[in-house]
């Protein structure tokens, strides 16, 4: 008898359907896998605060450049550190950025619009916009560079409403100039704006609803439709888009649109569990952040939980929009984002070059270096304490994996003998076997800590009860957990 490991649904019942445990796993079409999680690439840390923003900037002839924002400056990762960027200025606890050709705009919603020049070693430069124009969010839609939620004077003047473009393919021009299309328009039926995705239409999310943002040239130029009013951005730090899919979180519960109206993605899953397990404190919201893992179609969100004791994030929630599954994680960590590994041929380190003088020389004066660029691809990444890591399904965590609650015997009760795992290329194993003979009792039989026969891989239980469920721990890298086999098991009779 086969039973699979079937979804995470804590906000149900265990007797009625799911899982009730699935730990530091994702889940893909195959079965589940390990999550991914830290390891540290052993470069010095982050000398610029709190990281605010991991990403990383590519030209268009290909170079990359990973950088991370932080609390009191920016940096650039390079082989062994970091390299502080010139001209950043850091006034916020949050940024967004936007590549567009071989630069990267970024906000933060209190200085004006700030270029990140991938060509010029990442150096800040700030745009002369009207009033030092800045904004909360920003997003490329269309050919149009559009911000939401918009201050001017150093952020101390606000449009909470607002949404405003630059003029089409002219990414720095925001003065309302109808020959080349900047303009603005307040989008106030959905109440102060609380998020923007872009892409060849626009997601504007606000506190009560969200609307469309539709390029249909002059002279309207944009055309803002309300989709709904009823399912707002609760927090701004949730919101993702991915091809032509906008994710968030509202106080009705985890929403997807693709243009048209939301989905509740989270109904009957995980609405409930998020609600009672986030932290709701304004500086722990800003913390969350997101990534997107194209290869396996997954979400993730690190968010600080109501258990963190120092402020940190310590909660990952995935989600697989292919198998509408959800799982979760425990470990801690600052922020997510991507890296990259920059070029060995910087100035932060010596480099033994012929007819190169370390005491008169920099490595700019050696044609055929790169001083601060890298062609390697990027990673997903992490920030934990400061220090880059890659996130991968190689690191040390623990996975949980559950079956639902079964009555291998419909007359009454059983005992289960051997049982053996379906989880492929795992080295560490162990099981856990819960029985009881009532479900509206805890359980009280529990056989623990159970390891395999050598050779074999079979488990040996022996536990005699009604309803038994069993909880699979593997530590380290496995390949695929689809479920257990139920090798041997004996009717005991029906009390």
């Amino acid at each position: 008898m086969r039973i699979v490991f079937e979804k995470w649904m804590p906000d149900r019942a265990p007797i009625d359907a799911g899982a009730t445990t699935a730990l530091n796993v994702i889940h893909t079409a195959g079965g589940y896998e390990m999550m991914h999680s830290p390891t540290k690439l052993g470069i010095s840390a982050f000398p610029g605060g709190i990281p605010r923003k991991l990403f990383v900037g590519r030209s268009s002839s290909n170079v990359v450049i990973p950088i991370c924002l932080g609390s009191t400056s920016s940096a650039r990762a390079v082989s062994n550190g970091w390299t502080v960027l010139a001209g950043s200025v850091m006034n916020s606890e949050t940024w967004e950025v936007v590549p567009w050709g071989d630069v990267v705009y970024a906000v933060n919603g209190v200085d004006r619009l700030q270029k990140i020049k991938i060509l010029e070693a990442g150096d800040f430069q700030q745009i002369d916009t009207p009033n030092q124009l800045t904004g909360r969010f920003m997003a490329s839609v269309a050919e149009f560079l559009m911000m939401a939620d918009c201050r001017e004077f150093g952020g101390n003047t606000r449009y909470p409403y607002r949404a405003q473009w630059s003029g089409i393919q002219r990414p720095e021009i925001f003065t309302p100039n109808s020959a080349i299309q900047a303009d603005f328009q307040d989008v106030s039926d959905v109440g102060q704006l609380r998020g923007l995705t872009g892409g060849e239409f626009g997601i504007v999310l606000g506190e009560y609803g969200f609307a469309r943002a539709d390029y249909v040239g002059p002279d309207a130029i944009f055309k803002f439709t309300t989709i709904e009013t009823n399912v707002g951005c609760d927090i701004s730090q949730s919101v993702v888009r991915t091809d032509n899919m906008t994710f968030w979180w509202s106080e009705r519960g985890w929403r997807m649109s693709k243009g048209e109206v939301s989905s509740d993605i989270g109904l009957g899953m995980v609405n409930d569990w998020f609600r009672r397990t986030r932290s709701r404190d304004p500086v722990a919201l800003n913390r969350m952040s997101n990534h997107v893992l194209k290869e396996h179609s997954i979400v993730f969100w690190s968010f600080v939980s109501v258990f963190s004791a120092d402020g940190e994030p310590d909660y990952i929630l995935s989600y697989n929009w292919v198998t509408k599954t959800w799982t979760m994680g425990v470990f801690t960590l600052q922020i997510l984002g991507m890296s990259s590994i920059s070029s060995p041929s910087t100035d932060d380190q010596v480099l033994p070059l012929p007819g190169f003088d370390h005491l008169t020389s920099t490595t700019d004066d050696y044609t055929q270096i790169t001083d601060s660029f890298g062609s390697e691809q990027p990673f997903f990444a992490a920030m934990v304490t400061g220090t880059l890591c890659v996130m991968d399904q190689s690191g040390d965590i623990t996975s949980e994996l559950e079956i639902r609650e079964t009555q291998f015997n419909p007359n009454g009760l059983a005992v289960l003998n051997k049982m053996l795992p379906m989880v492929h290329s795992a080295e560490n194993i162990i099981i856990k076997v819960m029985g009881r003979d009532r479900q509206d009792k805890e359980i009280y039989r529990i056989r623990d800590n159970l390891v395999p026969e050598k050779g074999s891989g079979i488990f040996s239980c022996r536990l005699k009860s009604r309803y038994h469920r069993v909880k699979v721990s593997i530590t380290g890298p496995f390949k695929k957990g689809l479920g257990v086999d139920f090798l041997d098991i004996q009717p005991a009779g029906g009390r």
